[in-house]
């Protein structure tokens, strides 16, 4: 048994399809590509499949993974990535396949790019972000609605002026132990969802290295 890993992006209309739309895709697309993924025992059995974090409704990214394993003898992982090039929709491509060096419950941060499409706003700076310490949002939850400080979630946070559309690159908390969307910075500035487009572009461990 191979196992694998799978960097794919998450681009395009693929934003405004579910996690659980995502891994019906992936599932389908795996059992088209002959590459043999191992499945699970038991009365109801199902590939073997896990993947590093969803990523929210309505964002993109450049940096996903998944894992699976694969039963075929002697096939490399040039010939995976093939396979799955040839079934994955355009819109949720993979760009490398490899064996899985760190365990996928070593994530603890992820990294984004925010394109604003609003004129320069003063309250979009580095100095505003870092002279705040109190970054407070209404989060929804299980337990439901309560006030929430993400200021301590965020890592790093600056402002880009790129021929007058600001792009934020913020790297905040990701994992499961704690997660922000950064959904919540936006609103936080007064941004409208219609405002500004989020894109993940990548997974870290706790030492700060890509996920790979």
């Amino acid at each position: 048994m191979l196992p694998v890993r799978v960097f794919f992006e998450k681009r395009g209309c693929a934003a405004y399809i579910s996690h659980l739309d995502v891994q019906r895709a992936v599932i389908r697309a795996l059992l088209r590509s002959g590459c043999r993924p191992a499945f699970t025992e038991g009365f109801n059995p199902h590939i073997k499949l896990a993947f590093a974090m969803p990523l929210s409704l309505f964002q993109e990214s450049t940096y996903e993974i998944f894992d699976f394993s694969v039963l075929n003898d002697g096939i490399t992982y040039e010939e995976i990535l093939l396979r799955l090039r040839d079934v994955f929709p355009d819109e949720l491509r993979p760009y490398a396949v490899s064996a899985p060096i760190k365990k996928l419950s070593s994530l603890k941060e992820a990294s984004y790019d925010v394109f604003v499409n609003v004129s320069a706003d003063s309250t979009l700076s580095d100095d505003n972000f870092l002279l705040t310490d109190d970054m407070k949002v209404m989060k929804k939850g299980k337990n439901g609605i309560t006030e929430v400080n993400i200021r301590p979630l965020i890592h790093s946070f600056t402002v880009d002026d790129d021929d007058g559309q600001l792009i934020l690159h913020v790297k905040c908390d990701c994992g499961s132990q704690s997660h922000l969307n950064v959904a919540y910075l936006c609103e936080w500035f007064g941004l409208r969802p219609e405002d500004y487009k989020v894109v993940r572009t990548g997974l870290y461990d706790g030492d700060g290295e890509l996920l790979k």
